[in-house]
C-alpha cells in the first residue's frame, strides 16, 4: 500500500530517467512556481473550451424552465404559483446536496464528481423529457438540481487550480463569457424547438415541442461528463493529498502540451510536501464525511469564519436577487408579447403588461390557451445574453485596472440602479435595455464574488468555501422564486422594490472584503 509519506520519500530523490544522481539537493517547486512553469497555452485553452459544457449544463438546469412553462404550461396544467415552485424546485435540491459535493469533490478529487456528476445529471434531464404532469417535472428537476451543484463547483476548482495567479482572475471571467455564451445558446435553441407545433407519439408516450426540447438539452452534461474523462486531475488537489509525483507528472504534461518541448525538460524536479498523509488515500463513505465535517470545523473558526459570513452575505443578497429576475424575465418577456399581440402592437407601462402573466383560459369553453407567435420573446433573450457577454469582455479589463474588491462595490450598485429603474419604464423597448443592463451587470459581479471567495480560502477548503457560498445564493434564489409570484400579485411596486434594494445591500457589505489581487493562492 503506498502511503503519502512513501510518496514524499520518494521525491527526496531525483528519478534516474532524469540524469541526476539520487540524493542530490534539488529545490522543491511550490505549486505557483511549478504551474507558472507549466505555462498558458493549448491545454488551458483546451481546458477553457471544454468549461464551456459545465457552464451550459448549469444554464439549462437552472434556465432552460423558464422557456418551457410558456408552451407547456397547458399540456400540464399549471398555474402562477407552480411556476415559481417548478423554477426553484432545482435549487431545492442543489441547497440539500451543496456539502454533501464539496465534501466528496476535496475527499475524492476533482475529476471523479465532474465525470459521475454529469453523467448522472444527464440521466435526470432526460427523464424530465418524458414528463407527463408537473409531478414528474418536478422530481427531474430536483434530482438534476441535486445533482448539477457539485460538478458546477467541483469546475470551477478544477479550472482555476490549471492557471497561475496572472491569468487566475481572468479565467474566472472567461468562465462568466462561457455562461453569458450559454445563455446566448439557450433562446437559440428555445427558438428552434419550441415555436414549432409538434405532436407525435412514440411508443406510449406523447410529444411536445418542449419534450424535445429537453432531450436536446440532456446531451450536454453527457458530452461534458465524456469530455472530462479525459482530462487530468487538478494537480493543487493532488499535492494537497500528498500525491507530488502524480501532480509533477501532471504539471509535466501540462507544460510538454503547451510548449511542445518535452516533459523531461521541465524545470523542476520535485515539488514540496503541502501535507503528510499516512493513510491509505482510499477513505470509506464515513471518514469521508468525517473529513467534511472537520473541514467545516476549520471553516466556522478563525481566520476563515469571517470571511465565509461576507462571501455569504453577499451571494445570498446579490443571488437572490439577481437570479429571481433573471429566471423571470423570459416570462416578463412573454407577458409583454401577450399584451401587444391582444393590444394592436402597442404596448404600455410595464406594470399593466404584467397583468398577462397568467394564463389564458377561454371563459365559456375553459381551453387553455398559450401564443406561439413570440419571436420578440426570443430576440430579447439574446439581446440580454449578447449584453452578458459585452459586460464580461469590457471587466476582463476592468478588473486588472480596478481590482476584483472595486468592481464588487460598484456592479452590485449598477445593478440596484437600473432594476429601480424598470419600476418607472413606460416603453417595451426600456424595459428591455434596463433588464438587460441590470441583469449582466449582475452575473458578472457574481461572477467577481466568486473569484475573490477562490483566493481566500486555502485549498483544501476551497470546494467547501465555494460551495457553502452557492449554497447560500441558492436558499436566497430558492426563496426568492417562491416569493415572486406572490409579490406580483400583491402589486407592481413590491417585486421591483424587491430586486432593488438587495444589490444595493450587498454593494455595502463588498466595503468589508480583503485585497486579494495578484496575491499567491492559499
Amino acid at each position: 500500500m503506498n502511503t503519502g509519506l512513501e510518496d514524499s520519500k520518494k521525491e527526496d530523490k531525483v528519478s534516474p530517467s532524469l540524469g541526476e544522481p539520487r540524493g542530490l539537493d534539488i529545490k522543491r517547486a511550490t505549486f505557483e512556481e511549478a504551474v507558472e512553469e507549466s505555462g498558458f497555452g493549448k491545454f488551458n485553452l483546451l481546458l477553457l473550451l471544454v468549461l464551456f459544457f459545465p457552464c451550459l449544463s448549469q444554464v439549462l438546469e437552472t434556465v432552460n424552465i423558464s422557456y418551457v412553462l410558456p408552451i407547456a404550461q397547458c399540456d400540464l396544467g399549471i398555474s402562477l404559483e407552480d411556476k415559481g415552485i417548478i423554477i426553484s424546485i432545482s435549487f431545492i435540491g442543489m441547497v440539500i446536496s451543496g456539502f454533501f459535493w464539496g465534501v466528496l469533490s476535496d475527499s475524492f478529487g476533482r475529476k471523479k464528481v465532474l465525470v459521475y456528476g454529469y453523467l448522472l445529471n444527464a440521466c435526470f434531464a432526460m427523464l424530465g423529457a418524458f414528463a407527463t404532469s408537473t409531478t414528474l417535472i418536478i422530481i427531474s428537476k430536483f434530482l438534476g438540481g441535486f445533482i448539477i451543484s457539485g460538478p458546477f463547483s467541483a469546475a470551477i476548482a478544477h479550472t482555476t487550480e490549471f492557471h497561475s495567479k496572472k491569468y487566475r482572475s481572468k479565467v474566472q471571467l472567461i468562465r462568466g463569457m462561457s455562461i453569458s455564451i450559454s445563455n446566448l445558446v439557450l433562446p437559440l435553441l428555445a427558438w428552434g424547438i419550441l415555436p414549432n407545433q409538434w405532436d407525435f407519439s412514440i411508443m406510449e408516450y406523447n410529444f411536445h415541442s418542449w419534450n424535445v426540447f429537453l432531450m436536446v438539452c440532456a446531451t450536454v452534461p453527457l458530452i461534458g461528463g465524456i469530455c472530462y474523462m479525459f482530462l487530468p486531475e487538478s494537480p493543487k488537489y493532488l499535492m494537497s493529498q500528498g500525491k507530488n509525483n502524480q501532480a509533477l507528472e501532471v504539471f509535466r504534461k501540462v507544460y510538454a502540451v503547451n510548449t511542445g518541448k518535452e516533459k523531461s525538460t521541465f524545470t523542476y524536479q520535485n515539488l514540496i510536501r503541502e501535507t503528510e498523509i499516512s493513510q491509505d488515500a482510499s477513505l470509506s463513505p464515513l471518514q469521508t464525511m468525517k473529513n467534511g465535517v472537520e473541514q467545516l470545523k476549520l471553516i466556522v473558526h478563525k481566520p476563515y469564519a469571517s470571511r465565509m459570513i461576507l462571501a455569504c452575505a453577499t451571494s445570498v443578497l446579490l443571488t437572490s436577487s439577481n437570479n429571481t429576475f433573471k429566471l423571470w424575465l423570459p416570462q416578463i418577456f412573454q407577458s409583454i408579447n401577450d399584451y401587444q399581440a391582444n393590444h394592436n402592437g402597442t404596448g404600455t407601462d410595464l406594470c399593466t403588461m404584467l397583468e398577462d402573466l397568467q394564463p389564458k383560459v377561454g371563459a365559456e369553453e375553459e381551453i387553455c390557451t398559450v401564443n406561439t407567435d413570440n419571436m420578440s420573446v426570443y430576440i430579447n433573450s439574446m439581446i440580454v445574453a449578447v449584453t452578458r457577454l459585452v459586460c464580461c469582455l469590457v471587466c476582463t479589463y476592468l478588473i486588472v485596472w480596478l481590482g476584483s474588491k472595486r468592481l464588487a462595490i460598484a456592479l452590485p450598485l449598477l445593478t440596484g440602479v437600473f432594476s429601480a429603474g424598470l419600476y418607472f419604464s413606460r416603453t417595451s423597448s426600456v424595459v428591455l435595455v434596463l433588464s438587460a443592463l441590470g441583469s449582466s451587470i449582475g452575473s458578472v459581479a457574481d461572477l467577481v464574488l466568486m473569484n475573490i471567495t477562490v483566493e481566500m480560502f486555502p485549498t483544501t477548503l476551497r470546494t467547501v468555501a465555494i460551495a457553502l457560498q452557492l449554497l447560500t445564493g441558492r436558499l436566497g434564489t430558492l426563496a426568492g422564486n417562491i416569493t415572486f409570484p406572490y409579490l406580483l400579485n400583491a402589486g407592481c411596486a413590491p417585486p421591483f422594490a424587491f430586486v432593488t434594494i438587495l444589490p444595493l445591500g450587498c454593494a455595502l457589505l463588498s466595503f468589508l472584503f480583503p485585497n486579494t489581487d495578484n496575491k499567491p493562492l492559499l
